[in-house]
């Protein structure tokens, strides 16, 4: 491994990039088709990752990371189009075969930080709320991030005398993205529904009045540059 490191200043000094700035690089990428949880959503497309990992999507379908659990991420679908995923961490790309630019740490052991082959993270725009961006044409992905509960809003309609079950929609702000054009939406969408069972009373029946309570999720998301990835 070499001895010397690169390093790149700004205009008027600043220190722009050096053998101590590591950036997550496309470890794999893939498309999932969701699986249909009932008859006009929600879908569901569950991808693995491993610790340490960031998984970037795209859907043209409004699209939400739903669950999180230790060795994969639950995706929710408002349709049944693919998902596209993108994830991103370090590795190194192994020896090369010809000529190339590297960079590596200073440290003992030495870290190769920069490989030509590799394909950064690129934060291209950030956006959170209903709101639409219009990007150059091109090819993106978004890292979503939790931010507050505010916006999931559960639906319930009022049960007669009867009811034995209601069912409740949850939706919640997800991304759609399409898939050469540059527009990115956050919209509403469906990511679970909720069965309730048993017997109501009264009481219960004036309180399930068919009202919506905000009790849910607002993500911000960062969106990214994935042309030829």
């Amino acid at each position: 491994m070499p001895d010397a490191v690169f390093e790149l200043y700004r205009d008027g000094g600043g220190l722009q990039f050096d053998a101590s700035i590591r950036i997550p690089i496309l470890l794999r990428s893939g498309a999932i088709t969701p699986t249909e949880t009932r008859t006009g959503g929600p879908s569901k497309a569950i991808i693995s990752l491993s610790p340490g990992e960031i998984i970037a999507y795209s859907c043209p379908d409004v699209a939400i990371i739903n669950v999180y659990n230790p060795t994969s991420v639950e995706i929710a679908v408002a349709g049944t189009s693919d998902v596209f995923y993108y994830v991103f961490g370090y590795a190194d790309p192994g020896p090369p075969t010809n000529p190339i630019f590297q960079v590596w740490t200073d440290d003992d052991p030495q870290v190769l930080i920069y490989d030509r082959r590799q394909k950064p993270l690129n934060i291209v725009a950030i956006t959170n709320g209903s709101q639409s961006l219009s990007l150059p044409a091109g090819k993106y992905a978004c890292i979503q991030q939790a931010v507050h509960m505010v916006d999931t809003r559960v639906s319930l309609p009022p049960p007669p005398a009867d009811a034995t079950n209601l069912i409740a929609n949850i939706t919640a702000e997800g991304c759609r993205i399409h898939p050469t054009s540059g527009a990115v939406d956050i919209l509403g969408g469906l990511v679970e529904y909720k069965e309730y069972t048993g017997s109501f009373s009264a009481f219960q029946r004036s309180q399930w009045d068919g009202s919506s309570t905000n009790n849910g999720l607002t993500s911000k998301f960062f969106i990214l540059k994935v042309d030829g990835y």
